[in-house]
């Protein structure tokens, strides 16, 4: 399994970038069972190539036990983290094995924070601006945990 990439400058690294890092790395070292072990219950996961929205834990090991399951190889790589407006920011790509190479699209994952600094989503967006675009529209819900709808 190849190490987790990100750029990151240790000084300036905030908590939230840790602990996405952490988590990411869990779970490229564990697996999904790694992950949610890591993870507060009740978060709403959203993995690239998922459609709908994955609530429960169980769902989340279905969805990957497919992915893992039907032999792609699919590799999520993450280059570079940033906090924006209390939530993290992840570029990277998404690639799977094709003939002897691999195809690779970029992604970018965002990683939502309620203002107490737990995790309660985690986004994947097929583009860097596009999930800047979800991050922007975060509204302010009193509580801080209901990021606006994005697209249309």
């Amino acid at each position: 399994m190849r190490p987790v990439r990100v750029r990151l400058e240790p000084d300036r690294v905030s908590e939230r970038e840790e602990y996405v890092r952490r988590l990411w790395k869990r779970f490229r070292e564990g697996g999904i069972d790694a992950l949610l072990a890591d993870a507060p219950r009740g978060v709403v996961w959203e993995p690239y190539g998922a459609g709908d929205r994955l609530i429960e834990p169980d769902e989340l090991r279905e969805f990957f036990a497919s992915v893992e399951g039907g032999g792609s190889g699919r590799e999520a790589l993450i280059w570079e983290l940033h906090e924006v407006r209390g939530h993290v920011l992840a570029i990277g790509s998404v690639r799977w094995p094709v003939g002897q190479g691999y195809s690779e699209v970029l992604a970018a994952w965002v990683f939502f924070f309620d203002r107490d600094g737990r995790l309660f989503r985690a986004a994947t967006y097929g583009s860097p601006e596009e999930a800047g675009r979800a991050l922007l529209a975060v509204e302010d819900t009193g509580r801080g945990d209901e990021p606006a709808q994005v697209g249309g």
